[in-house]
């Protein structure tokens, strides 16, 4: 058992390894933007060993970028904000995120955005621009839960530890909730940021127990549905679930639609859902009652899916990483 004056000393280790102690803002490879927290429209000229290779074809995925490190979640900016359809991936080893500058073209090129936080594992991004990202810190040989809350230019707005326990997973919500997958608790919580209280003194509740995620490091990620529903990646169960508050938990796929430890879920145009199967390497498509629609073989084998993130015109992207080398491919569908 930790003693008071030790554990106080590792909560400090662990907020200066997250930013989360309100100090300096750590140096950033990305200069912010003057007068705000938005990138201007005009590239940077990146550093010579972010040079990209063309694209390579790989059965139904494109090669966009590799050299990604550890690779686990993938994001779009807010539609109808100015980073609408700009492309963020969340690393779990390096910097936390590396924004993917001219993804659709032929000149792709990575940029660091943030470089102090250890171990992000999943993100999501408010119409202002703001950076939720849940992470695992490594202190003393352990993992540290929390949410960090970031701009381009590494300060830190918020940040929470209270009702966070080993984060994998995190969804934005309507009125300032975050819905926050837990692996320790089996649980997810909802944190109110919009509650006015300081840093770390958010309201938070349990909304759903007794779930089944992977023991490892790896992301349960969520997602909000237009229609309120949360839905929930069970990773170990290999199943989905939604919640709502007026319906509680409900099962909504199983291995029975080929899931197969999945990890990433994202929200096609037309309203199906496209499952990253870290099992099997397929992306599963269900229709919004949960209905299996398609199973498409990416080709790349078990253990190497994470992410998945969907354009606004319907392009879908997904992240893959092998020991540490990630690459982000474009997926053909029709």
């Amino acid at each position: 058992m930790l003693h008071p004056p030790l554990l106080s000393l590792l909560l400090c280790l662990t907020l200066a390894a997250c930013g989360g102690g309100g100090g300096s803002s750590p140096t950033v490879s990305a200069d912010p933007p003057s007068g705000s927290d938005l990138p201007d429209s005009s590239p940077p000229s990146p550093p010579p060993d972010s040079e990209i290779p063309p694209p390579t074809a790989n059965n139904l995925l494109t090669e966009i970028v590799g050299n990604l490190q550890a690779p686990r979640d993938i994001i779009f900016g807010p539609a109808d904000s100015e980073l609408s359809d700009e492309l963020f991936v969340v690393n779990f080893v390096g910097v936390e995120a590396t924004w993917v500058r001219n993804f659709a073209t032929d000149s792709p090129r990575l940029q660091p955005i943030q470089n102090s936080l250890v171990g992000a594992i999943a993100v999501d991004i408010d119409q202002s621009g703001r950076f939720f990202f849940a992470c695992l810190t490594p202190i003393m040989g352990s993992n540290i839960g929390v949410v960090t809350v970031r701009r381009f230019d590494s300060s830190v707005d918020d940040f929470q530890y209270r009702g966070v326990s080993g984060p994998i997973g995190l969804a934005l919500g309507p009125q300032g909730g975050l819905y926050v997958a837990n692996r320790d608790a089996r649980s997810v919580t909802r944190i109110d940021f919009a509650d006015g209280a300081s840093p770390d003194g958010h309201l938070f509740d349990t909304v759903a127990q007794d779930l089944q995620f992977d023991d490892g490091e790896l992301p349960a990620h969520l997602l909000v549905n237009p229609d309120g529903r949360l839905f929930i990646c069970e990773t170990a169960a290999n199943r989905i679930q939604t919640w709502t508050e007026e319906d509680g938990l409900q099962l909504f796929a199983t291995s029975d639609q080929k899931l197969n430890r999945p990890v990433g879920i994202a929200r096609r145009p037309n309203g199906n859902l496209l499952i990253t199967n870290h099992g099997d390497g397929r992306i599963v498509e269900l229709n919004s009652q949960g209905a299996l629609q398609n199973s498409f073989d990416t080709g790349l084998g078990a253990d190497q899916l994470y992410g998945i993130a969907v354009r606004t015109d319907g392009q879908v992207y997904v992240v893959a990483d092998r020991d540490g080398d990630g690459t982000l491919y474009r997926m053909e569908l029709e």
